[in-house]
């Protein structure tokens, strides 16, 4: 009977079985080309570039200080930082730009986009790093406010 079963083919296996149907609720593809590295880029400075003036707009007395009062001594600066206010501006900012960053995050799981936004994002490197130390020496005003480093934490990284 064995014999038999063998010479006919019995119940062999499909070598090359059927890929399972997507789930139905399954995201599509990321579709990542050059010119959505570039947007991808152009919003990430443009996030910064909101950055920098809300922080820059908070501190702006202080950069213009009475004689006597050096400019790089916040803490000697008679101004008053509305601190509450810079935290609500960037908590603004970045609710805005929450789907930039959720974008950014679906192209680093992607070898082939992440290699493309990172091509994008070197050849503005030096646009990001002079807007990164326009915030990075507005927020020295408001080191010391809990609300400003709470928006800090919450800020979105990559």
């Amino acid at each position: 009977m064995l014999v038999v079963l063998a010479a006919c083919g019995g119940s062999q296996k499909d070598p090359t079985p059927l890929a399972p149907p997507p789930a139905p609720d399954a995201e599509p593809a990321l579709v990542f080309d050059d010119d959505s590295a570039q947007q991808l880029a152009d919003g990430f400075l443009d996030v910064l570039g909101a950055m920098a003036e809300a922080v820059e707009a908070r501190i702006a007395t202080c950069w213009m200080p009475p004689s006597g009062c050096a400019a790089d001594v916040i803490d000697d600066c008679p101004c008053q930082v509305d601190c509450a206010a810079m935290a609500a501006d960037l908590d603004a900012i970045f609710d805005v730009s929450a789907p930039l960053f959720e974008l950014a995050v679906q192209v680093q799981a992607d070898d082939r986009a992440a290699k493309r936004a990172v091509i994008a994002m070197k050849a503005r490197a030096d646009a990001a790093a002079t807007l990164e130390a326009r915030i990075s020496d507005g927020l020295i005003a408001c080191r010391g406010s809990a609300e400003v480093l709470e928006v800090i934490e919450r800020m979105p990284t990559l």
